[in-house]
């Protein structure tokens, strides 16, 4: 490594280098360089295809990895799970940096969706609860269009945190409010508990309220379900 960058030697001690980026086959294991040698790591898309080089630059392949299959060549299957890899990615490299401790990049990424003026929120139709892995299209129709309601907000947080190393849960219940028009003046929304403690980036969007990490919620509230974000 050079100035935080790593690059790709030779056994002599040459630099690897190629006459324009790409995919390299080095000592049985591949690679993806850029034309100077220097090494791309972590979730990157090349065409239609999802790739993911550890620390080391190394690329995935023939394995299972964050709940992703890849094959021979490296590549995962151009699926939503893997899109929001990247998406989330990039945005975690955008908004954290390096000397941040791992609450603070959460905090980051809390804030970039609580207080960015990065989305804006509508009222889509809720997400089936039941379909299989809803949290997964629910957290990237959010990315992609920069709008989304409070189940949009919870599961793009839950995403980012997972990213970050986090086991985050996505809590679907019910808060005071009128939207459902219910009679007992609760109506549906949506949050994240990590580690026991309560975030709701939607609620501090929307500034009714919102909480990061905390014990308590911040009003009374229900709960119809829990799901586990995973891939």
């Amino acid at each position: 490594m050079v100035k935080g960058v790593r690059y790709l030697f030779r056994k002599d001690g040459s630099l690897y280098t190629r006459k324009s980026a790409g995919f390299v086959t080095y000592r049985n294991e591949k690679y993806y360089l850029y034309k100077n040698g220097a090494l791309r790591i972590g979730w990157f898309k090349v065409g239609r295809y999802t790739y993911y080089a550890d620390e080391y630059g190394i690329l995935k392949h023939d394995t299972t990895y964050a709940g992703l299959s890849f094959n021979s060549n490296g590549q995962t299957k151009a699926n939503e799970a893997a899109q929001l890899k990247v998406t989330t990615r990039n945005i975690i490299n955008r908004v954290t940096n390096s000397k941040m401790s791992k609450g603070q990049k959460l905090r980051a990424c809390y804030n970039y969706l609580a207080y960015g003026n990065h989305f804006y929120y509508y009222v889509w139709a809720d997400p089936d609860l039941n379909a299989d892995k809803w949290w997964i299209g629910c957290a990237q129709k959010m990315f992609d269009q920069s709008r989304g309601n409070c189940y949009g907000f919870a599961c793009t947080f839950a995403a980012l945190a997972k990213e970050l190393g986090y086991n985050p849960y996505v809590i679907c219940g019910r808060v005071p409010g009128s939207r459902d028009h219910a009679a007992d003046g609760y109506t549906r929304h949506g949050w994240v508990m990590i580690n026991g403690k309560h975030y709701d980036a939607e609620g501090a969007f929307a500034g009714w309220g919102g909480c990061f990490g905390t014990s308590d919620f911040t009003t009374s509230y229900q709960v119809q379900k829990i799901v586990q974000f995973k891939y």
